[in-house]
């Protein structure tokens, strides 16, 4: 059986609560019109441009490199972050980034990327180093900076630096 994240499965206790007039859950309706708007641009893709400032962001948020052309086959994989990368302002959309570390942590790892419900913050090192140790094993390149003891420092100032523009 495949293993689910708890965000990936749909929880039916909430059917009862928080319905709309028409008496709708409200994440139904998201869940259903984001299907919808995915389905209206299955086709995008991602400008040059788009593509090279992508390739810079999962580079600052995971410390792998990859260059434009790769990072587009593997959004050709993940057509959700495709898509966003493509139309909703490129990588800078705080969607479209976390869809890229979404991509690399399914990519490289087969998971998900952490996030603070997982509760992972003293092994967050060890999941980046894991994931970089794969990300080489695969043939990309993995950041100098990333490399160095004091990875938190590093990634705190890459975040800073993305976040900056």
């Amino acid at each position: 059986m495949r293993e689910r994240a708890a965000s990936e499965t749909l929880d039916l206790k909430w059917r009862t609560r928080e319905k709309d007039e028409s008496g709708e859950h409200y994440l139904l309706k998201i869940r259903r019109d984001r299907g919808v708007w995915l389905l209206e641009h299955r086709w995008a893709r991602p400008s040059a441009d788009a593509l090279a400032d992508a390739a810079r962001v999962f580079s600052e948020m995971t410390g792998v490199t990859t260059d434009p052309g790769r990072l587009d086959a593997i959004l050709e994989l993940y057509p959700e972050a495709r898509i966003k990368v493509a139309l909703d302002g490129g990588a800078r959309d705080t969607a479209a980034r976390e869809l890229l570390t979404d991509v690399a942590a399914s990519f490289f790892l087969g998971s998900r990327w952490p996030s603070e419900e997982d509760e992972i913050e003293a092994d967050l090192g060890e999941f980046l180093r894991l994931l970089r140790r794969q990300a080489s094993a695969m043939g990309f390149g993995v950041e100098p900076e990333f490399l160095e003891e004091d990875w938190e420092e590093a990634l705190a100032e890459a975040a800073a630096r993305q976040f900056a523009e």
